[in-house]
């Protein structure tokens, strides 16, 4: 039986590539395919949820510097609740997709998403502390806290910028492989000078694409001949 070190390196190596360009969105880019939104039950159970269990968002939580390896084992042993501490985990990637996905897409989030959004931050600011660091002041947490919050704070943190900060054109959703059951929907901030990214990777939903054309193309011209 592997030891929970163990289990967690396993896991780092099952995660997929954090493409998203901010923090938020690579925590929502955390099921493949997405799909987009309201999806039917039967197409949900089709997907691949990378963080289905506790110890797969550590794993994840690692890779994308939340948390460090040793705290990741120490919450894997010290959590009493998995099961509870990956739904509410989940509860917010979700939340985060809806509400960025809908921006992406020229829709308007509703009131009760950007609530819920709302009061996660009033939450995590209801731990910290204001102190001066460097000669400024800042909202501070301790150190000492490793536990749910200290995975999904930076996440919080990172779509309330998101919002306030990014350019909406940025924002866009991945539009996967054409006639594939269902879109890759991944979200993406596109940083490029003219806003010409167009896929969530060059290396995956890019290459496919191409390579989906270079074979149409060749039998086009088979035909042809």
């Amino acid at each position: 039986m592997m030891n929970n070190y163990e289990q967690l390196h396993l896991a780092m190596g099952q995660m997929p590539a954090l493409v998203g360009g901010k923090l938020c969105l690579d925590f929502v880019n955390t099921v493949e395919p997405r799909g987009g939104l309201d999806l039917e039950e039967s197409v949900l159970a089709t997907r691949r949820d990378y963080l289905a269990d506790y110890t797969k968002l550590l794993a994840w939580s690692i890779l994308a510097h939340i948390v460090t390896e040793k705290d990741a084992v120490n919450l894997l042993n010290e959590a009493q609740c998995h099961d509870q501490l990956a739904h509410e985990a989940l509860t917010l990637r979700e939340l985060l997709y809806s509400i960025f996905y809908k921006i992406a897409k020229n829709q308007e989030p509703t009131e009760q998403e950007l609530g819920a959004l709302q009061q996660a931050y009033l939450n995590e600011l209801s731990k910290a502390r204001l102190a001066k660091i460097e000669g400024h002041f800042t909202w501070q947490w301790s150190s000492e806290s490793k536990d749910l919050a200290s995975l999904t704070r930076p996440i919080v943190q990172s779509a309330i910028e998101l919002l306030r900060e990014g350019e909406s054109k940025r924002l866009k959703v991945c539009p996967g492989v054409p006639g594939d059951p269902l879109a890759c929907a991944w979200l993406f901030y596109d940083e490029s000078k003219n806003r010409s990214r167009h896929w969530c990777s060059m290396q995956d939903c890019g290459s496919a694409v191409k390579a989906r054309r270079l074979t149409e193309r060749r039998r086009a011209d088979r035909k042809r001949g």
